[in-house]
C-alpha cells in the first residue's frame, strides 16, 4: 500500500472511477471515522478537495452547505494546524459572479463562501483554487449535460431533445487535460510560500452550446436531428438541419 496518498470518502462512495488504483492508497471512509481522527493519523503534505454536493434530486440546503462549506473548513483548520504547506480547492465556472446560475443557488453560494472564508487563512499555508470550465469525459454522471445528450442522441427511441436554443457558451474541458492541470497545479504548491493563487482549467475558448451538440451528432453519427429554436428535434428519415 502506498503511504503517499490518503483518500477520504464514505464507505458507500462509488469509486468505480478509481477502482484500479485502490489497491495503490491509503482509504479512509468519514462515515466510519470522524475527521479529526482520521487526520491525526496521518503525516500530511497538502490536500486536494474536491467533494461537493450539487443540490440536485431534492438536496436540503443544509445538506449542501455542510458538504461545501463546513466540511472544508474544518478539513483546513485540521491541515493547517498539522502543519500541511498546500491545499487545493476545486472551484467552477458556476462561481462566477458575472454567470449568475440560477438553477444550483445553494451550491454556488456555499462554494463562494468557503473560497472567501479560505482566503483570510493563508498566514500558514498554501491555498490553490482551481476554477473548473465544463468538463467531460468518460464515465461522467449521467445526470451531467454531456451524457445526457449523448445518451439521448444513441438512443433509437428518442424522438426529441428539449433544449434551449443554445445560443449561451460554456468553456468544454476534456477531463485529461483536468487531470493534467491538477498535476501542474500541485507540483507548484508544494513548492510555493503560504498565500494565495487562482487558477483557470479550461481551453481558454468558449463556444455555443448549440454548436456543441450539433458536434456531438457529428462525431456520433447518431439519428438525424433537426435543430430548432426551442428544441432539438429527431428528423429521422431526412438528414436535414434547419
Amino acid at each position: 500500500m502506498s503511504s503517499d496518498v490518503t483518500i477520504l470518502c464514505r464507505s458507500f462512495s462509488d469509486t468505480g472511477r478509481i477502482a484500479d488504483i485502490l489497491g495503490n492508497v491509503r482509504r479512509i471512509d468519514l462515515d466510519k471515522v470522524a475527521l479529526q481522527e482520521a487526520m491525526a493519523a496521518l503525516d500530511i503534505a497538502g490536500v486536494v478537495h474536491l467533494a461537493t454536493d450539487y443540490g440536485r434530486l431534492g438536496t436540503r440546503a443544509a445538506d449542501v452547505f455542510r458538504t461545501n462549506f463546513l466540511l472544508p473548513v474544518e478539513l483546513l483548520e485540521i491541515v493547517i494546524a498539522h502543519g500541511a504547506r498546500f491545499f487545493v480547492n476545486t472551484d467552477s465556472y458556476f462561481c462566477k459572479p458575472q454567470f449568475g446560475y440560477p438553477a444550483m443557488p445553494e451550491y454556488s453560494y456555499s462554494k463562494t463562501c468557503f473560497l472567501g472564508w479560505a482566503r483570510k487563512n493563508v498566514e500558514r499555508i498554501h491555498l490553490a483554487n482551481i476554477r473548473l470550465e465544463h468538463v467531460y469525459g468518460p464515465a461522467d454522471g449521467v445526470e451531467k449535460f454531456v451524457p445526457t445528450i449523448l445518451g439521448q442522441m444513441l438512443n433509437p427511441t428518442v424522438r426529441e431533445i428539449r433544449l434551449t436554443p443554445g445560443e449561451q457558451r460554456r468553456d468544454f474541458v476534456f477531463i485529461a487535460d483536468v487531470v493534467e492541470a491538477y498535476r501542474r497545479v500541485i507540483a507548484a504548491a508544494e513548492k510555493a510560500p503560504p498565500g494565495y493563487a487562482s487558477y483557470e482549467a479550461g481551453t481558454g475558448i468558449s463556444i455555443g452550446v448549440r454548436h456543441f451538440v450539433e458536434k456531438l451528432h457529428e462525431a456520433t453519427a447518431s439519428n438525424d436531428i433537426g435543430l430548432r429554436r426551442d428544441s432539438v428535434s429527431e428528423r429521422r428519415n431526412h438528414g436535414l438541419f434547419r
